[in-house]
């Protein structure tokens, strides 16, 4: 026997608006109410909902300047962190980058002479060093 505590519990919809939504969208009335039970009251909003965007604000130009850097061969530095979130997106983007063939080199700060983040020293220093694009992870 299943406690109490371990069974589901359906909150009653409105029976005209779960079907509505289960037309609109295709789907079972009961997946339809499980949806509306999440506030979704449309397909559109099935949509938002079941297949979300996780691409962060500007990515889509991000994604068009690195492609430009790899088609004109300029030298990609990844600036990360020493820490170990920072050296995992380091290194998954060098990476994918040096396999999918851009001139790509990263760079992690000194964590006891340059501290956290962007350094502008480190920054000149990779300019000066043929960096013509500089992507930061972690920072």
């Amino acid at each position: 026997m299943v406690p109490e505590s371990y069974r589901w519990e359906f909150i009653k919809q409105e029976s005209a608006g779960v079907k509505q939504l289960a037309a609109e969208t295709g789907y079972p009335e009961v997946f339809a109410g499980l949806l509306a039970a999440r506030g979704v009251h449309n397909k559109e909003e099935a949509q938002r909902f079941l297949y979300p965007s996780f691409l962060m604000k500007g990515m889509e130009a991000a994604v068009c300047r690195i492609s430009q850097a790899m088609d004109a061969h300029e030298k990609i530095t990844i600036y990360g962190d020493y820490d170990v979130d920072g050296i995992t997106a380091t290194s998954i983007l060098y990476l994918y980058l040096s396999k999918a063939g851009a001139e790509v080199d990263y760079y992690l700060p000194d964590r006891m002479t340059e501290g956290y983040g962007l350094n502008e020293n480190a920054v000149r220093m990779l300019a000066e060093t043929g960096t013509k694009l500089m992507v930061t992870v972690d920072t």
